[in-house]
């Protein structure tokens, strides 16, 4: 298993390292740049440079692992596609749950719609490979979507995602340990790799990237997680999300000096 590894760090790293520059520069060349939340330009959808270091970094695991990397492969897909929609084609869509019901009863169609029917869509697909009562399925579908809302929310200053996926998955190891470590490795490399030119506000992962990474912690979630792991996550998130519903989780971190002093880990000083 541990050559399987190592094949797996040296592909990431590789496709990473050259993606990375490649895709920055496509984007900059088609203009795909958003003022960010300090008002400095960046480069937007940098989740992209993600793609391509997961789907060939994961190869190596294929042997005993057919049916989990094409569900993998699935929800990449549709992670990066729910993202994209957002990222290029989006509006100013309204935030919250409520406002998404609002425009459905309103008849009127938005992206961040769009994103959710896809999110619940490959959630069902995924949880489909893994259960069969339809009680089950629906469970860790909207368990699925948590997770990739959940990263999406936290998506608005640099790095914090990235740092919420990672908080996320080391304290899931106090519980269950690095099972099923392999399918989260090829994206913790890239990311390492990928973190310090959005810390440098060069490139931000946008809705591309956030849902990539959200997507990815709730494969992990349905397929991984013991049972009670799976409900104490599902109702932190729901909390999470209610939470959201009502106020700024950016004020909060704000307020709360260790999540603070996390959130600015790696951050310009002009940010502080």
């Amino acid at each position: 298993m541990l050559y399987r590894y190592c094949i797996s760090a040296f592909i990431t790293l590789i496709f990473t390292a050259y993606f990375k520059f490649a895709i920055v520069d496509m984007m900059k060349a088609q203009q795909f740049t958003v003022k960010n939340y300090s008002g400095t330009m960046v480069v937007n959808g940098g989740g992209l440079i993600l793609l391509f270091p997961c789907l060939f970094g994961i190869l190596s695991f294929w042997e005993d692992n057919k049916v989990d990397l094409l569900v993998y492969a699935n929800v990449i897909f549709a992670s990066l596609f729910m993202g994209l929609i957002d990222d290029f084609f989006g509006n100013n869509h309204p935030k919250g749950f409520k406002g998404h019901l609002r425009k459905i009863a309103e008849k009127q169609l938005t992206t961040g719609v769009l994103k959710i029917l896809i999110g619940v869509i490959a959630g069902f697909i995924a949880s489909s490979a893994y259960y069969s009562t339809l009680r089950d399925i629906a469970f860790h579908t909207i368990l699925f979507a948590l997770c990739v809302n959940f990263i999406n929310l936290m998506d608005l200053r640099p790095g914090r995602a990235i740092k919420a996926f990672l908080t996320t998955i080391s304290l899931i190891a106090v519980f269950i340990g690095l099972k099923g470590f392999w399918i989260l490795f090829p994206l913790i490399l890239a990311l390492i790799v990928y973190l310090p030119g959005e810390m440098r506000e060069e490139y931000m992962l946008g809705d591309t990237g956030a849902s990539l990474l959200g997507g990815i912690l709730g494969l992990y979630a349905i397929n991984i997680f013991q049972s009670y792991v799976k409900l104490t996550a599902f109702f932190a998130l729901m909390l999470i999300h209610i939470v959201a519903e009502f106020y700024s989780l950016s004020e909060i971190i704000d307020r709360i000096s260790i999540l603070k002093s996390i959130d600015n880990i790696g951050r310009l000083k002009k940010e502080r």
